[in-house]
This record gives structure tokens, sequence and C-alpha cells, in this order.
């Protein structure tokens, strides 16, 4: 994560935090024949805050990363609950 803060005024102080994570090559099944590749995700949090509040707006996967994050090769349940 990256943090990064600086005073706005004298009572305010606005906020940046950049966040991401890496996954490596995941395997589906036990025999290791079908698997997920490895992808990377970016988090934005910006904000303002006093003593009292703070107003913070929030941008997961910031790139727009469509990456395939789970899968399973067991029996469907048909379709949906």
């Amino acid at each position: 994560n990256i943090n990064y803060t600086v005073p706005v005024g004298d009572t305010l102080e606005g906020l940046v935090e950049l966040s991401g994570s890496w996954k490596s090559k995941q395997y589906v099944e036990y025999t290791n024949e079908s698997w997920l590749g490895a992808y990377e995700t970016f988090d934005l949090r910006a904000g303002v805050r006093s003593d009292r509040w703070e107003v913070i707006g929030y941008v997961g996967n910031l790139l727009d990363d469509d990456a395939i994050r789970s899968a399973s090769n067991q029996p469907g349940l048909g379709c949906c609950f």
C-alpha cells in the first residue's frame, strides 16, 4: 500500500491510498491440468477528513482488469437460486 496525506487548510487533511495485490497462477483441479492465470489488481481510496468526520471515495479494480478470479470443474447446480 502507498499512503499520502497532506494538510488542507487549518483543520482538514487530504488523503490518498493506492493498494495493489498480485495472485500467481492457481490450479483449478487436483491433476493440475486446468488453471487460472496470474493477475494483479489495484484499488484507490481518496478523501478529506477532520477530527470528527471523513469523506472517502473508493475505486475498486482501478485499471478495470477483467481476469477470471475463480473457477470450478465440479458439476453445476443448474441455474440460479
